[in-house]
């Protein structure tokens, strides 16, 4: 890993599966550790290896997200729980893939061989849908400030870039948690 965080971008999650990436695992629950893969529907791009990615917090809650998480890992929140919609809680750093083909299950690291694993990683919900994969990002890292977010009142789909003036914010709020980290846009 790069000593400089690289920042690549953001992420907007629908509200609880951010906070279940920074939040540590809630007294009573069995979950095996906090959220340490992202299911999506498409790969990460090979440009966020040794990259950190902001979670910022959408408008929209996930009902079903929350049931799943209580019903799964006995997960004490509700909607009550949800972070403020519109925020910058933490970062996070992708270090890898699983993916599910019609072939079998993958491990990828962005650097090095591919690896059959035979047990699903918690959190992984490794779907194959229509024929198309079901992507596990993995999680490395993570860099927690929901209790000092950064507002963002706006994101989007896919990895985006946000203003200078809330880049200034993350760069303040990593700066204080880890004394002596710059942090830099990746280009």
């Amino acid at each position: 890993m790069s000593e400089t965080p690289y920042l690549a971008g953001a992420m907007t999650f629908l509200r609880p599966w951010a906070e279940a990436i920074v939040r540590p695992v809630p007294e009573g629950a069995t979950a095996p550790c906090a959220k340490r893969i992202e299911n999506r529907s498409w790969a990460p791009p090979f440009a966020l290896y040794d990259r950190w990615v902001a979670l910022h917090t959408g408008k929209g809650t996930d009902a079903q997200g929350f049931a799943w998480m209580r019903e799964t890992y006995r997960y004490p929140w509700t909607m009550a729980d949800a972070a403020p919609a519109g925020q910058i809680i933490g970062l996070m750093r992708v270090s890898g893939v699983i993916e599910r083909t019609l072939s079998g299950v993958w491990a990828r690291p962005f650097l090095g061989r591919a690896a059959e694993i035979t047990a699903p990683p918690p959190w992984w919900f490794g779907s194959v849908r229509d024929g198309k994969a079901n992507y596990g990002w993995v999680i490395e890292d993570v860099i927690a400030f929901e209790q000092d977010p950064v507002p963002v009142a706006r994101g989007m789909l896919g990895i985006w870039r946000f203003d200078a003036e809330a880049f200034a914010g993350v760069r303040a709020r990593v700066e204080a948690l880890r004394p002596g980290t710059e942090v830099h846009r990746a280009l």
